[in-house]
C-alpha cells in the first residue's frame, strides 16, 4: 500500500504542476485526478482484499467517522453504525446514479423531464427517509440534527 501510495504521491505531483503551469485544462486535470486515484484504489484493493478494502475506504469516509462517533455516543453497536452507514451510501449512490441516467439521456438528445426527476428524488427520499425514522425512533432526529442524514426535501 505505501508503494501504491507513493506512486499515486509522485503522479499527483507532476498533474499539479502541470495545472499550475497551465499545461492542462482544470477539467483535464480532474479527469486525470479521478484516474490515478482508480489506478490506487486498484493497487489497495490487490493488496487488502475486498472485505478489507471496503472497511479502508469506510475507515476513511469523513461521514462514517462522523456517524461512528455520534452513533457510539447514541448507544449504536458497531454492526448498526456500519449497516446505517451502508443504508446512507446506498441512498446516496442510487440519487446519484439516478441523476446521472437522466443526465446521459439528455446529452444523447432525450427531452427528460427535469421537475418528474426531482419528484422521484423525493420520493425516494421520504421513503428512506420514513423507513429509518421507524427504525431508529428519536436517534433519527438526533443524527439529522447532526447534518448526518441527507435526505433532500
Amino acid at each position: 500500500m505505501q508503494t501504491a501510495q507513493q506512486a499515486w504521491n509522485s503522479q499527483r505531483s507532476d498533474l499539479d504542476l502541470k495545472l499550475q503551469k497551465g499545461d492542462i485544462a482544470a477539467e483535464d486535470y480532474e479527469k486525470q485526478m479521478k484516474a490515478l486515484e482508480a489506478q490506487r484504489d486498484q493497487e489497495y484493493l490487490k493488496v487488502l482484499g475486498p472485505d478489507a478494502f471496503a472497511e479502508f475506504q469506510r475507515n476513511q469516509n469523513e461521514q462514517y467517522q462522523s456517524l461512528k462517533r455520534i452513533g457510539t455516543d447514541l448507544g449504536f453497536s458497531p454492526d448498526d453504525i456500519n449497516n446505517l452507514y451502508a443504508t446512507i451510501q446506498g441512498y446516496q449512490n442510487g440519487v446519484s446514479d439516478y441523476r446521472d441516467r437522466a443526465k446521459a439521456l439528455e446529452n444523447q438528445g432525450q427531452t427528460v423531464d427535469w421537475p418528474s426527476v426531482e419528484k422521484a428524488l423525493q420520493n425516494f427520499s421520504q421513503q428512506t427517509e420514513t423507513a429509518l425514522r421507524a427504525q431508529l425512533g428519536d436517534k433519527f432526529d438526533k443524527l439529522k440534527r447532526s447534518n448526518l442524514m441527507p435526505f433532500e426535501r
